[in-house]
């Protein structure tokens, strides 16, 4: 087994100016390159997403070994985040929030379309959308 393929998808957010999207491509080359196989990486704004433009980065690792890719990985990582912050551009986040009630952890995921979330009742769990019935197999 040769070099290891990484594929690393990231989406930014939909007010970043496209001068500075058209700049993120050939910055990411950058921190890539000196981390991974120069010739090999690819950056590109692939797709508009539902919260973000999306880019897809490609790179290869010269050693097949997970360490080695995970390790180069935390890198490109840690370096694209500083660097996208200081082009100011800020990554995308996801529609969502936690929301803690008084006996358990649940996710209440919000999007612009479905309106704000409803509010339950933990103890009655009054307001909560109705649980499928269980049918009766006697």
């Amino acid at each position: 087994m040769g070099d290891r393929r990484a594929v690393f998808p990231f989406g930014v957010s939909y007010d970043t100016p496209t001068d500075v999207l058209a700049a993120i491509p050939a910055e990411v080359r950058k921190i890539v390159e000196a981390h991974a196989i120069p010739a090999s990486t690819a950056c590109h704004l692939l797709t508009y997403g539902d919260t973000a433009l999306q880019f897809e980065l490609v790179y290869f690792v010269t050693k097949p070994d997970f360490a080695v890719y995970a390790d180069t990985q935390q890198a490109i990582n840690l370096a694209l985040l500083d660097r996208l912050r200081d082009m100011k551009v800020q990554l995308a986040r996801r529609h969502g929030r936690w929301c803690m009630s008084s006996c358990r952890w649940e996710v209440l995921r919000v999007r612009r379309t479905l309106g704000p979330p409803r509010r339950v009742n933990p103890r009655t769990y009054e307001g909560a959308p109705a649980a499928p019935r269980a049918r009766n197999r006697a």
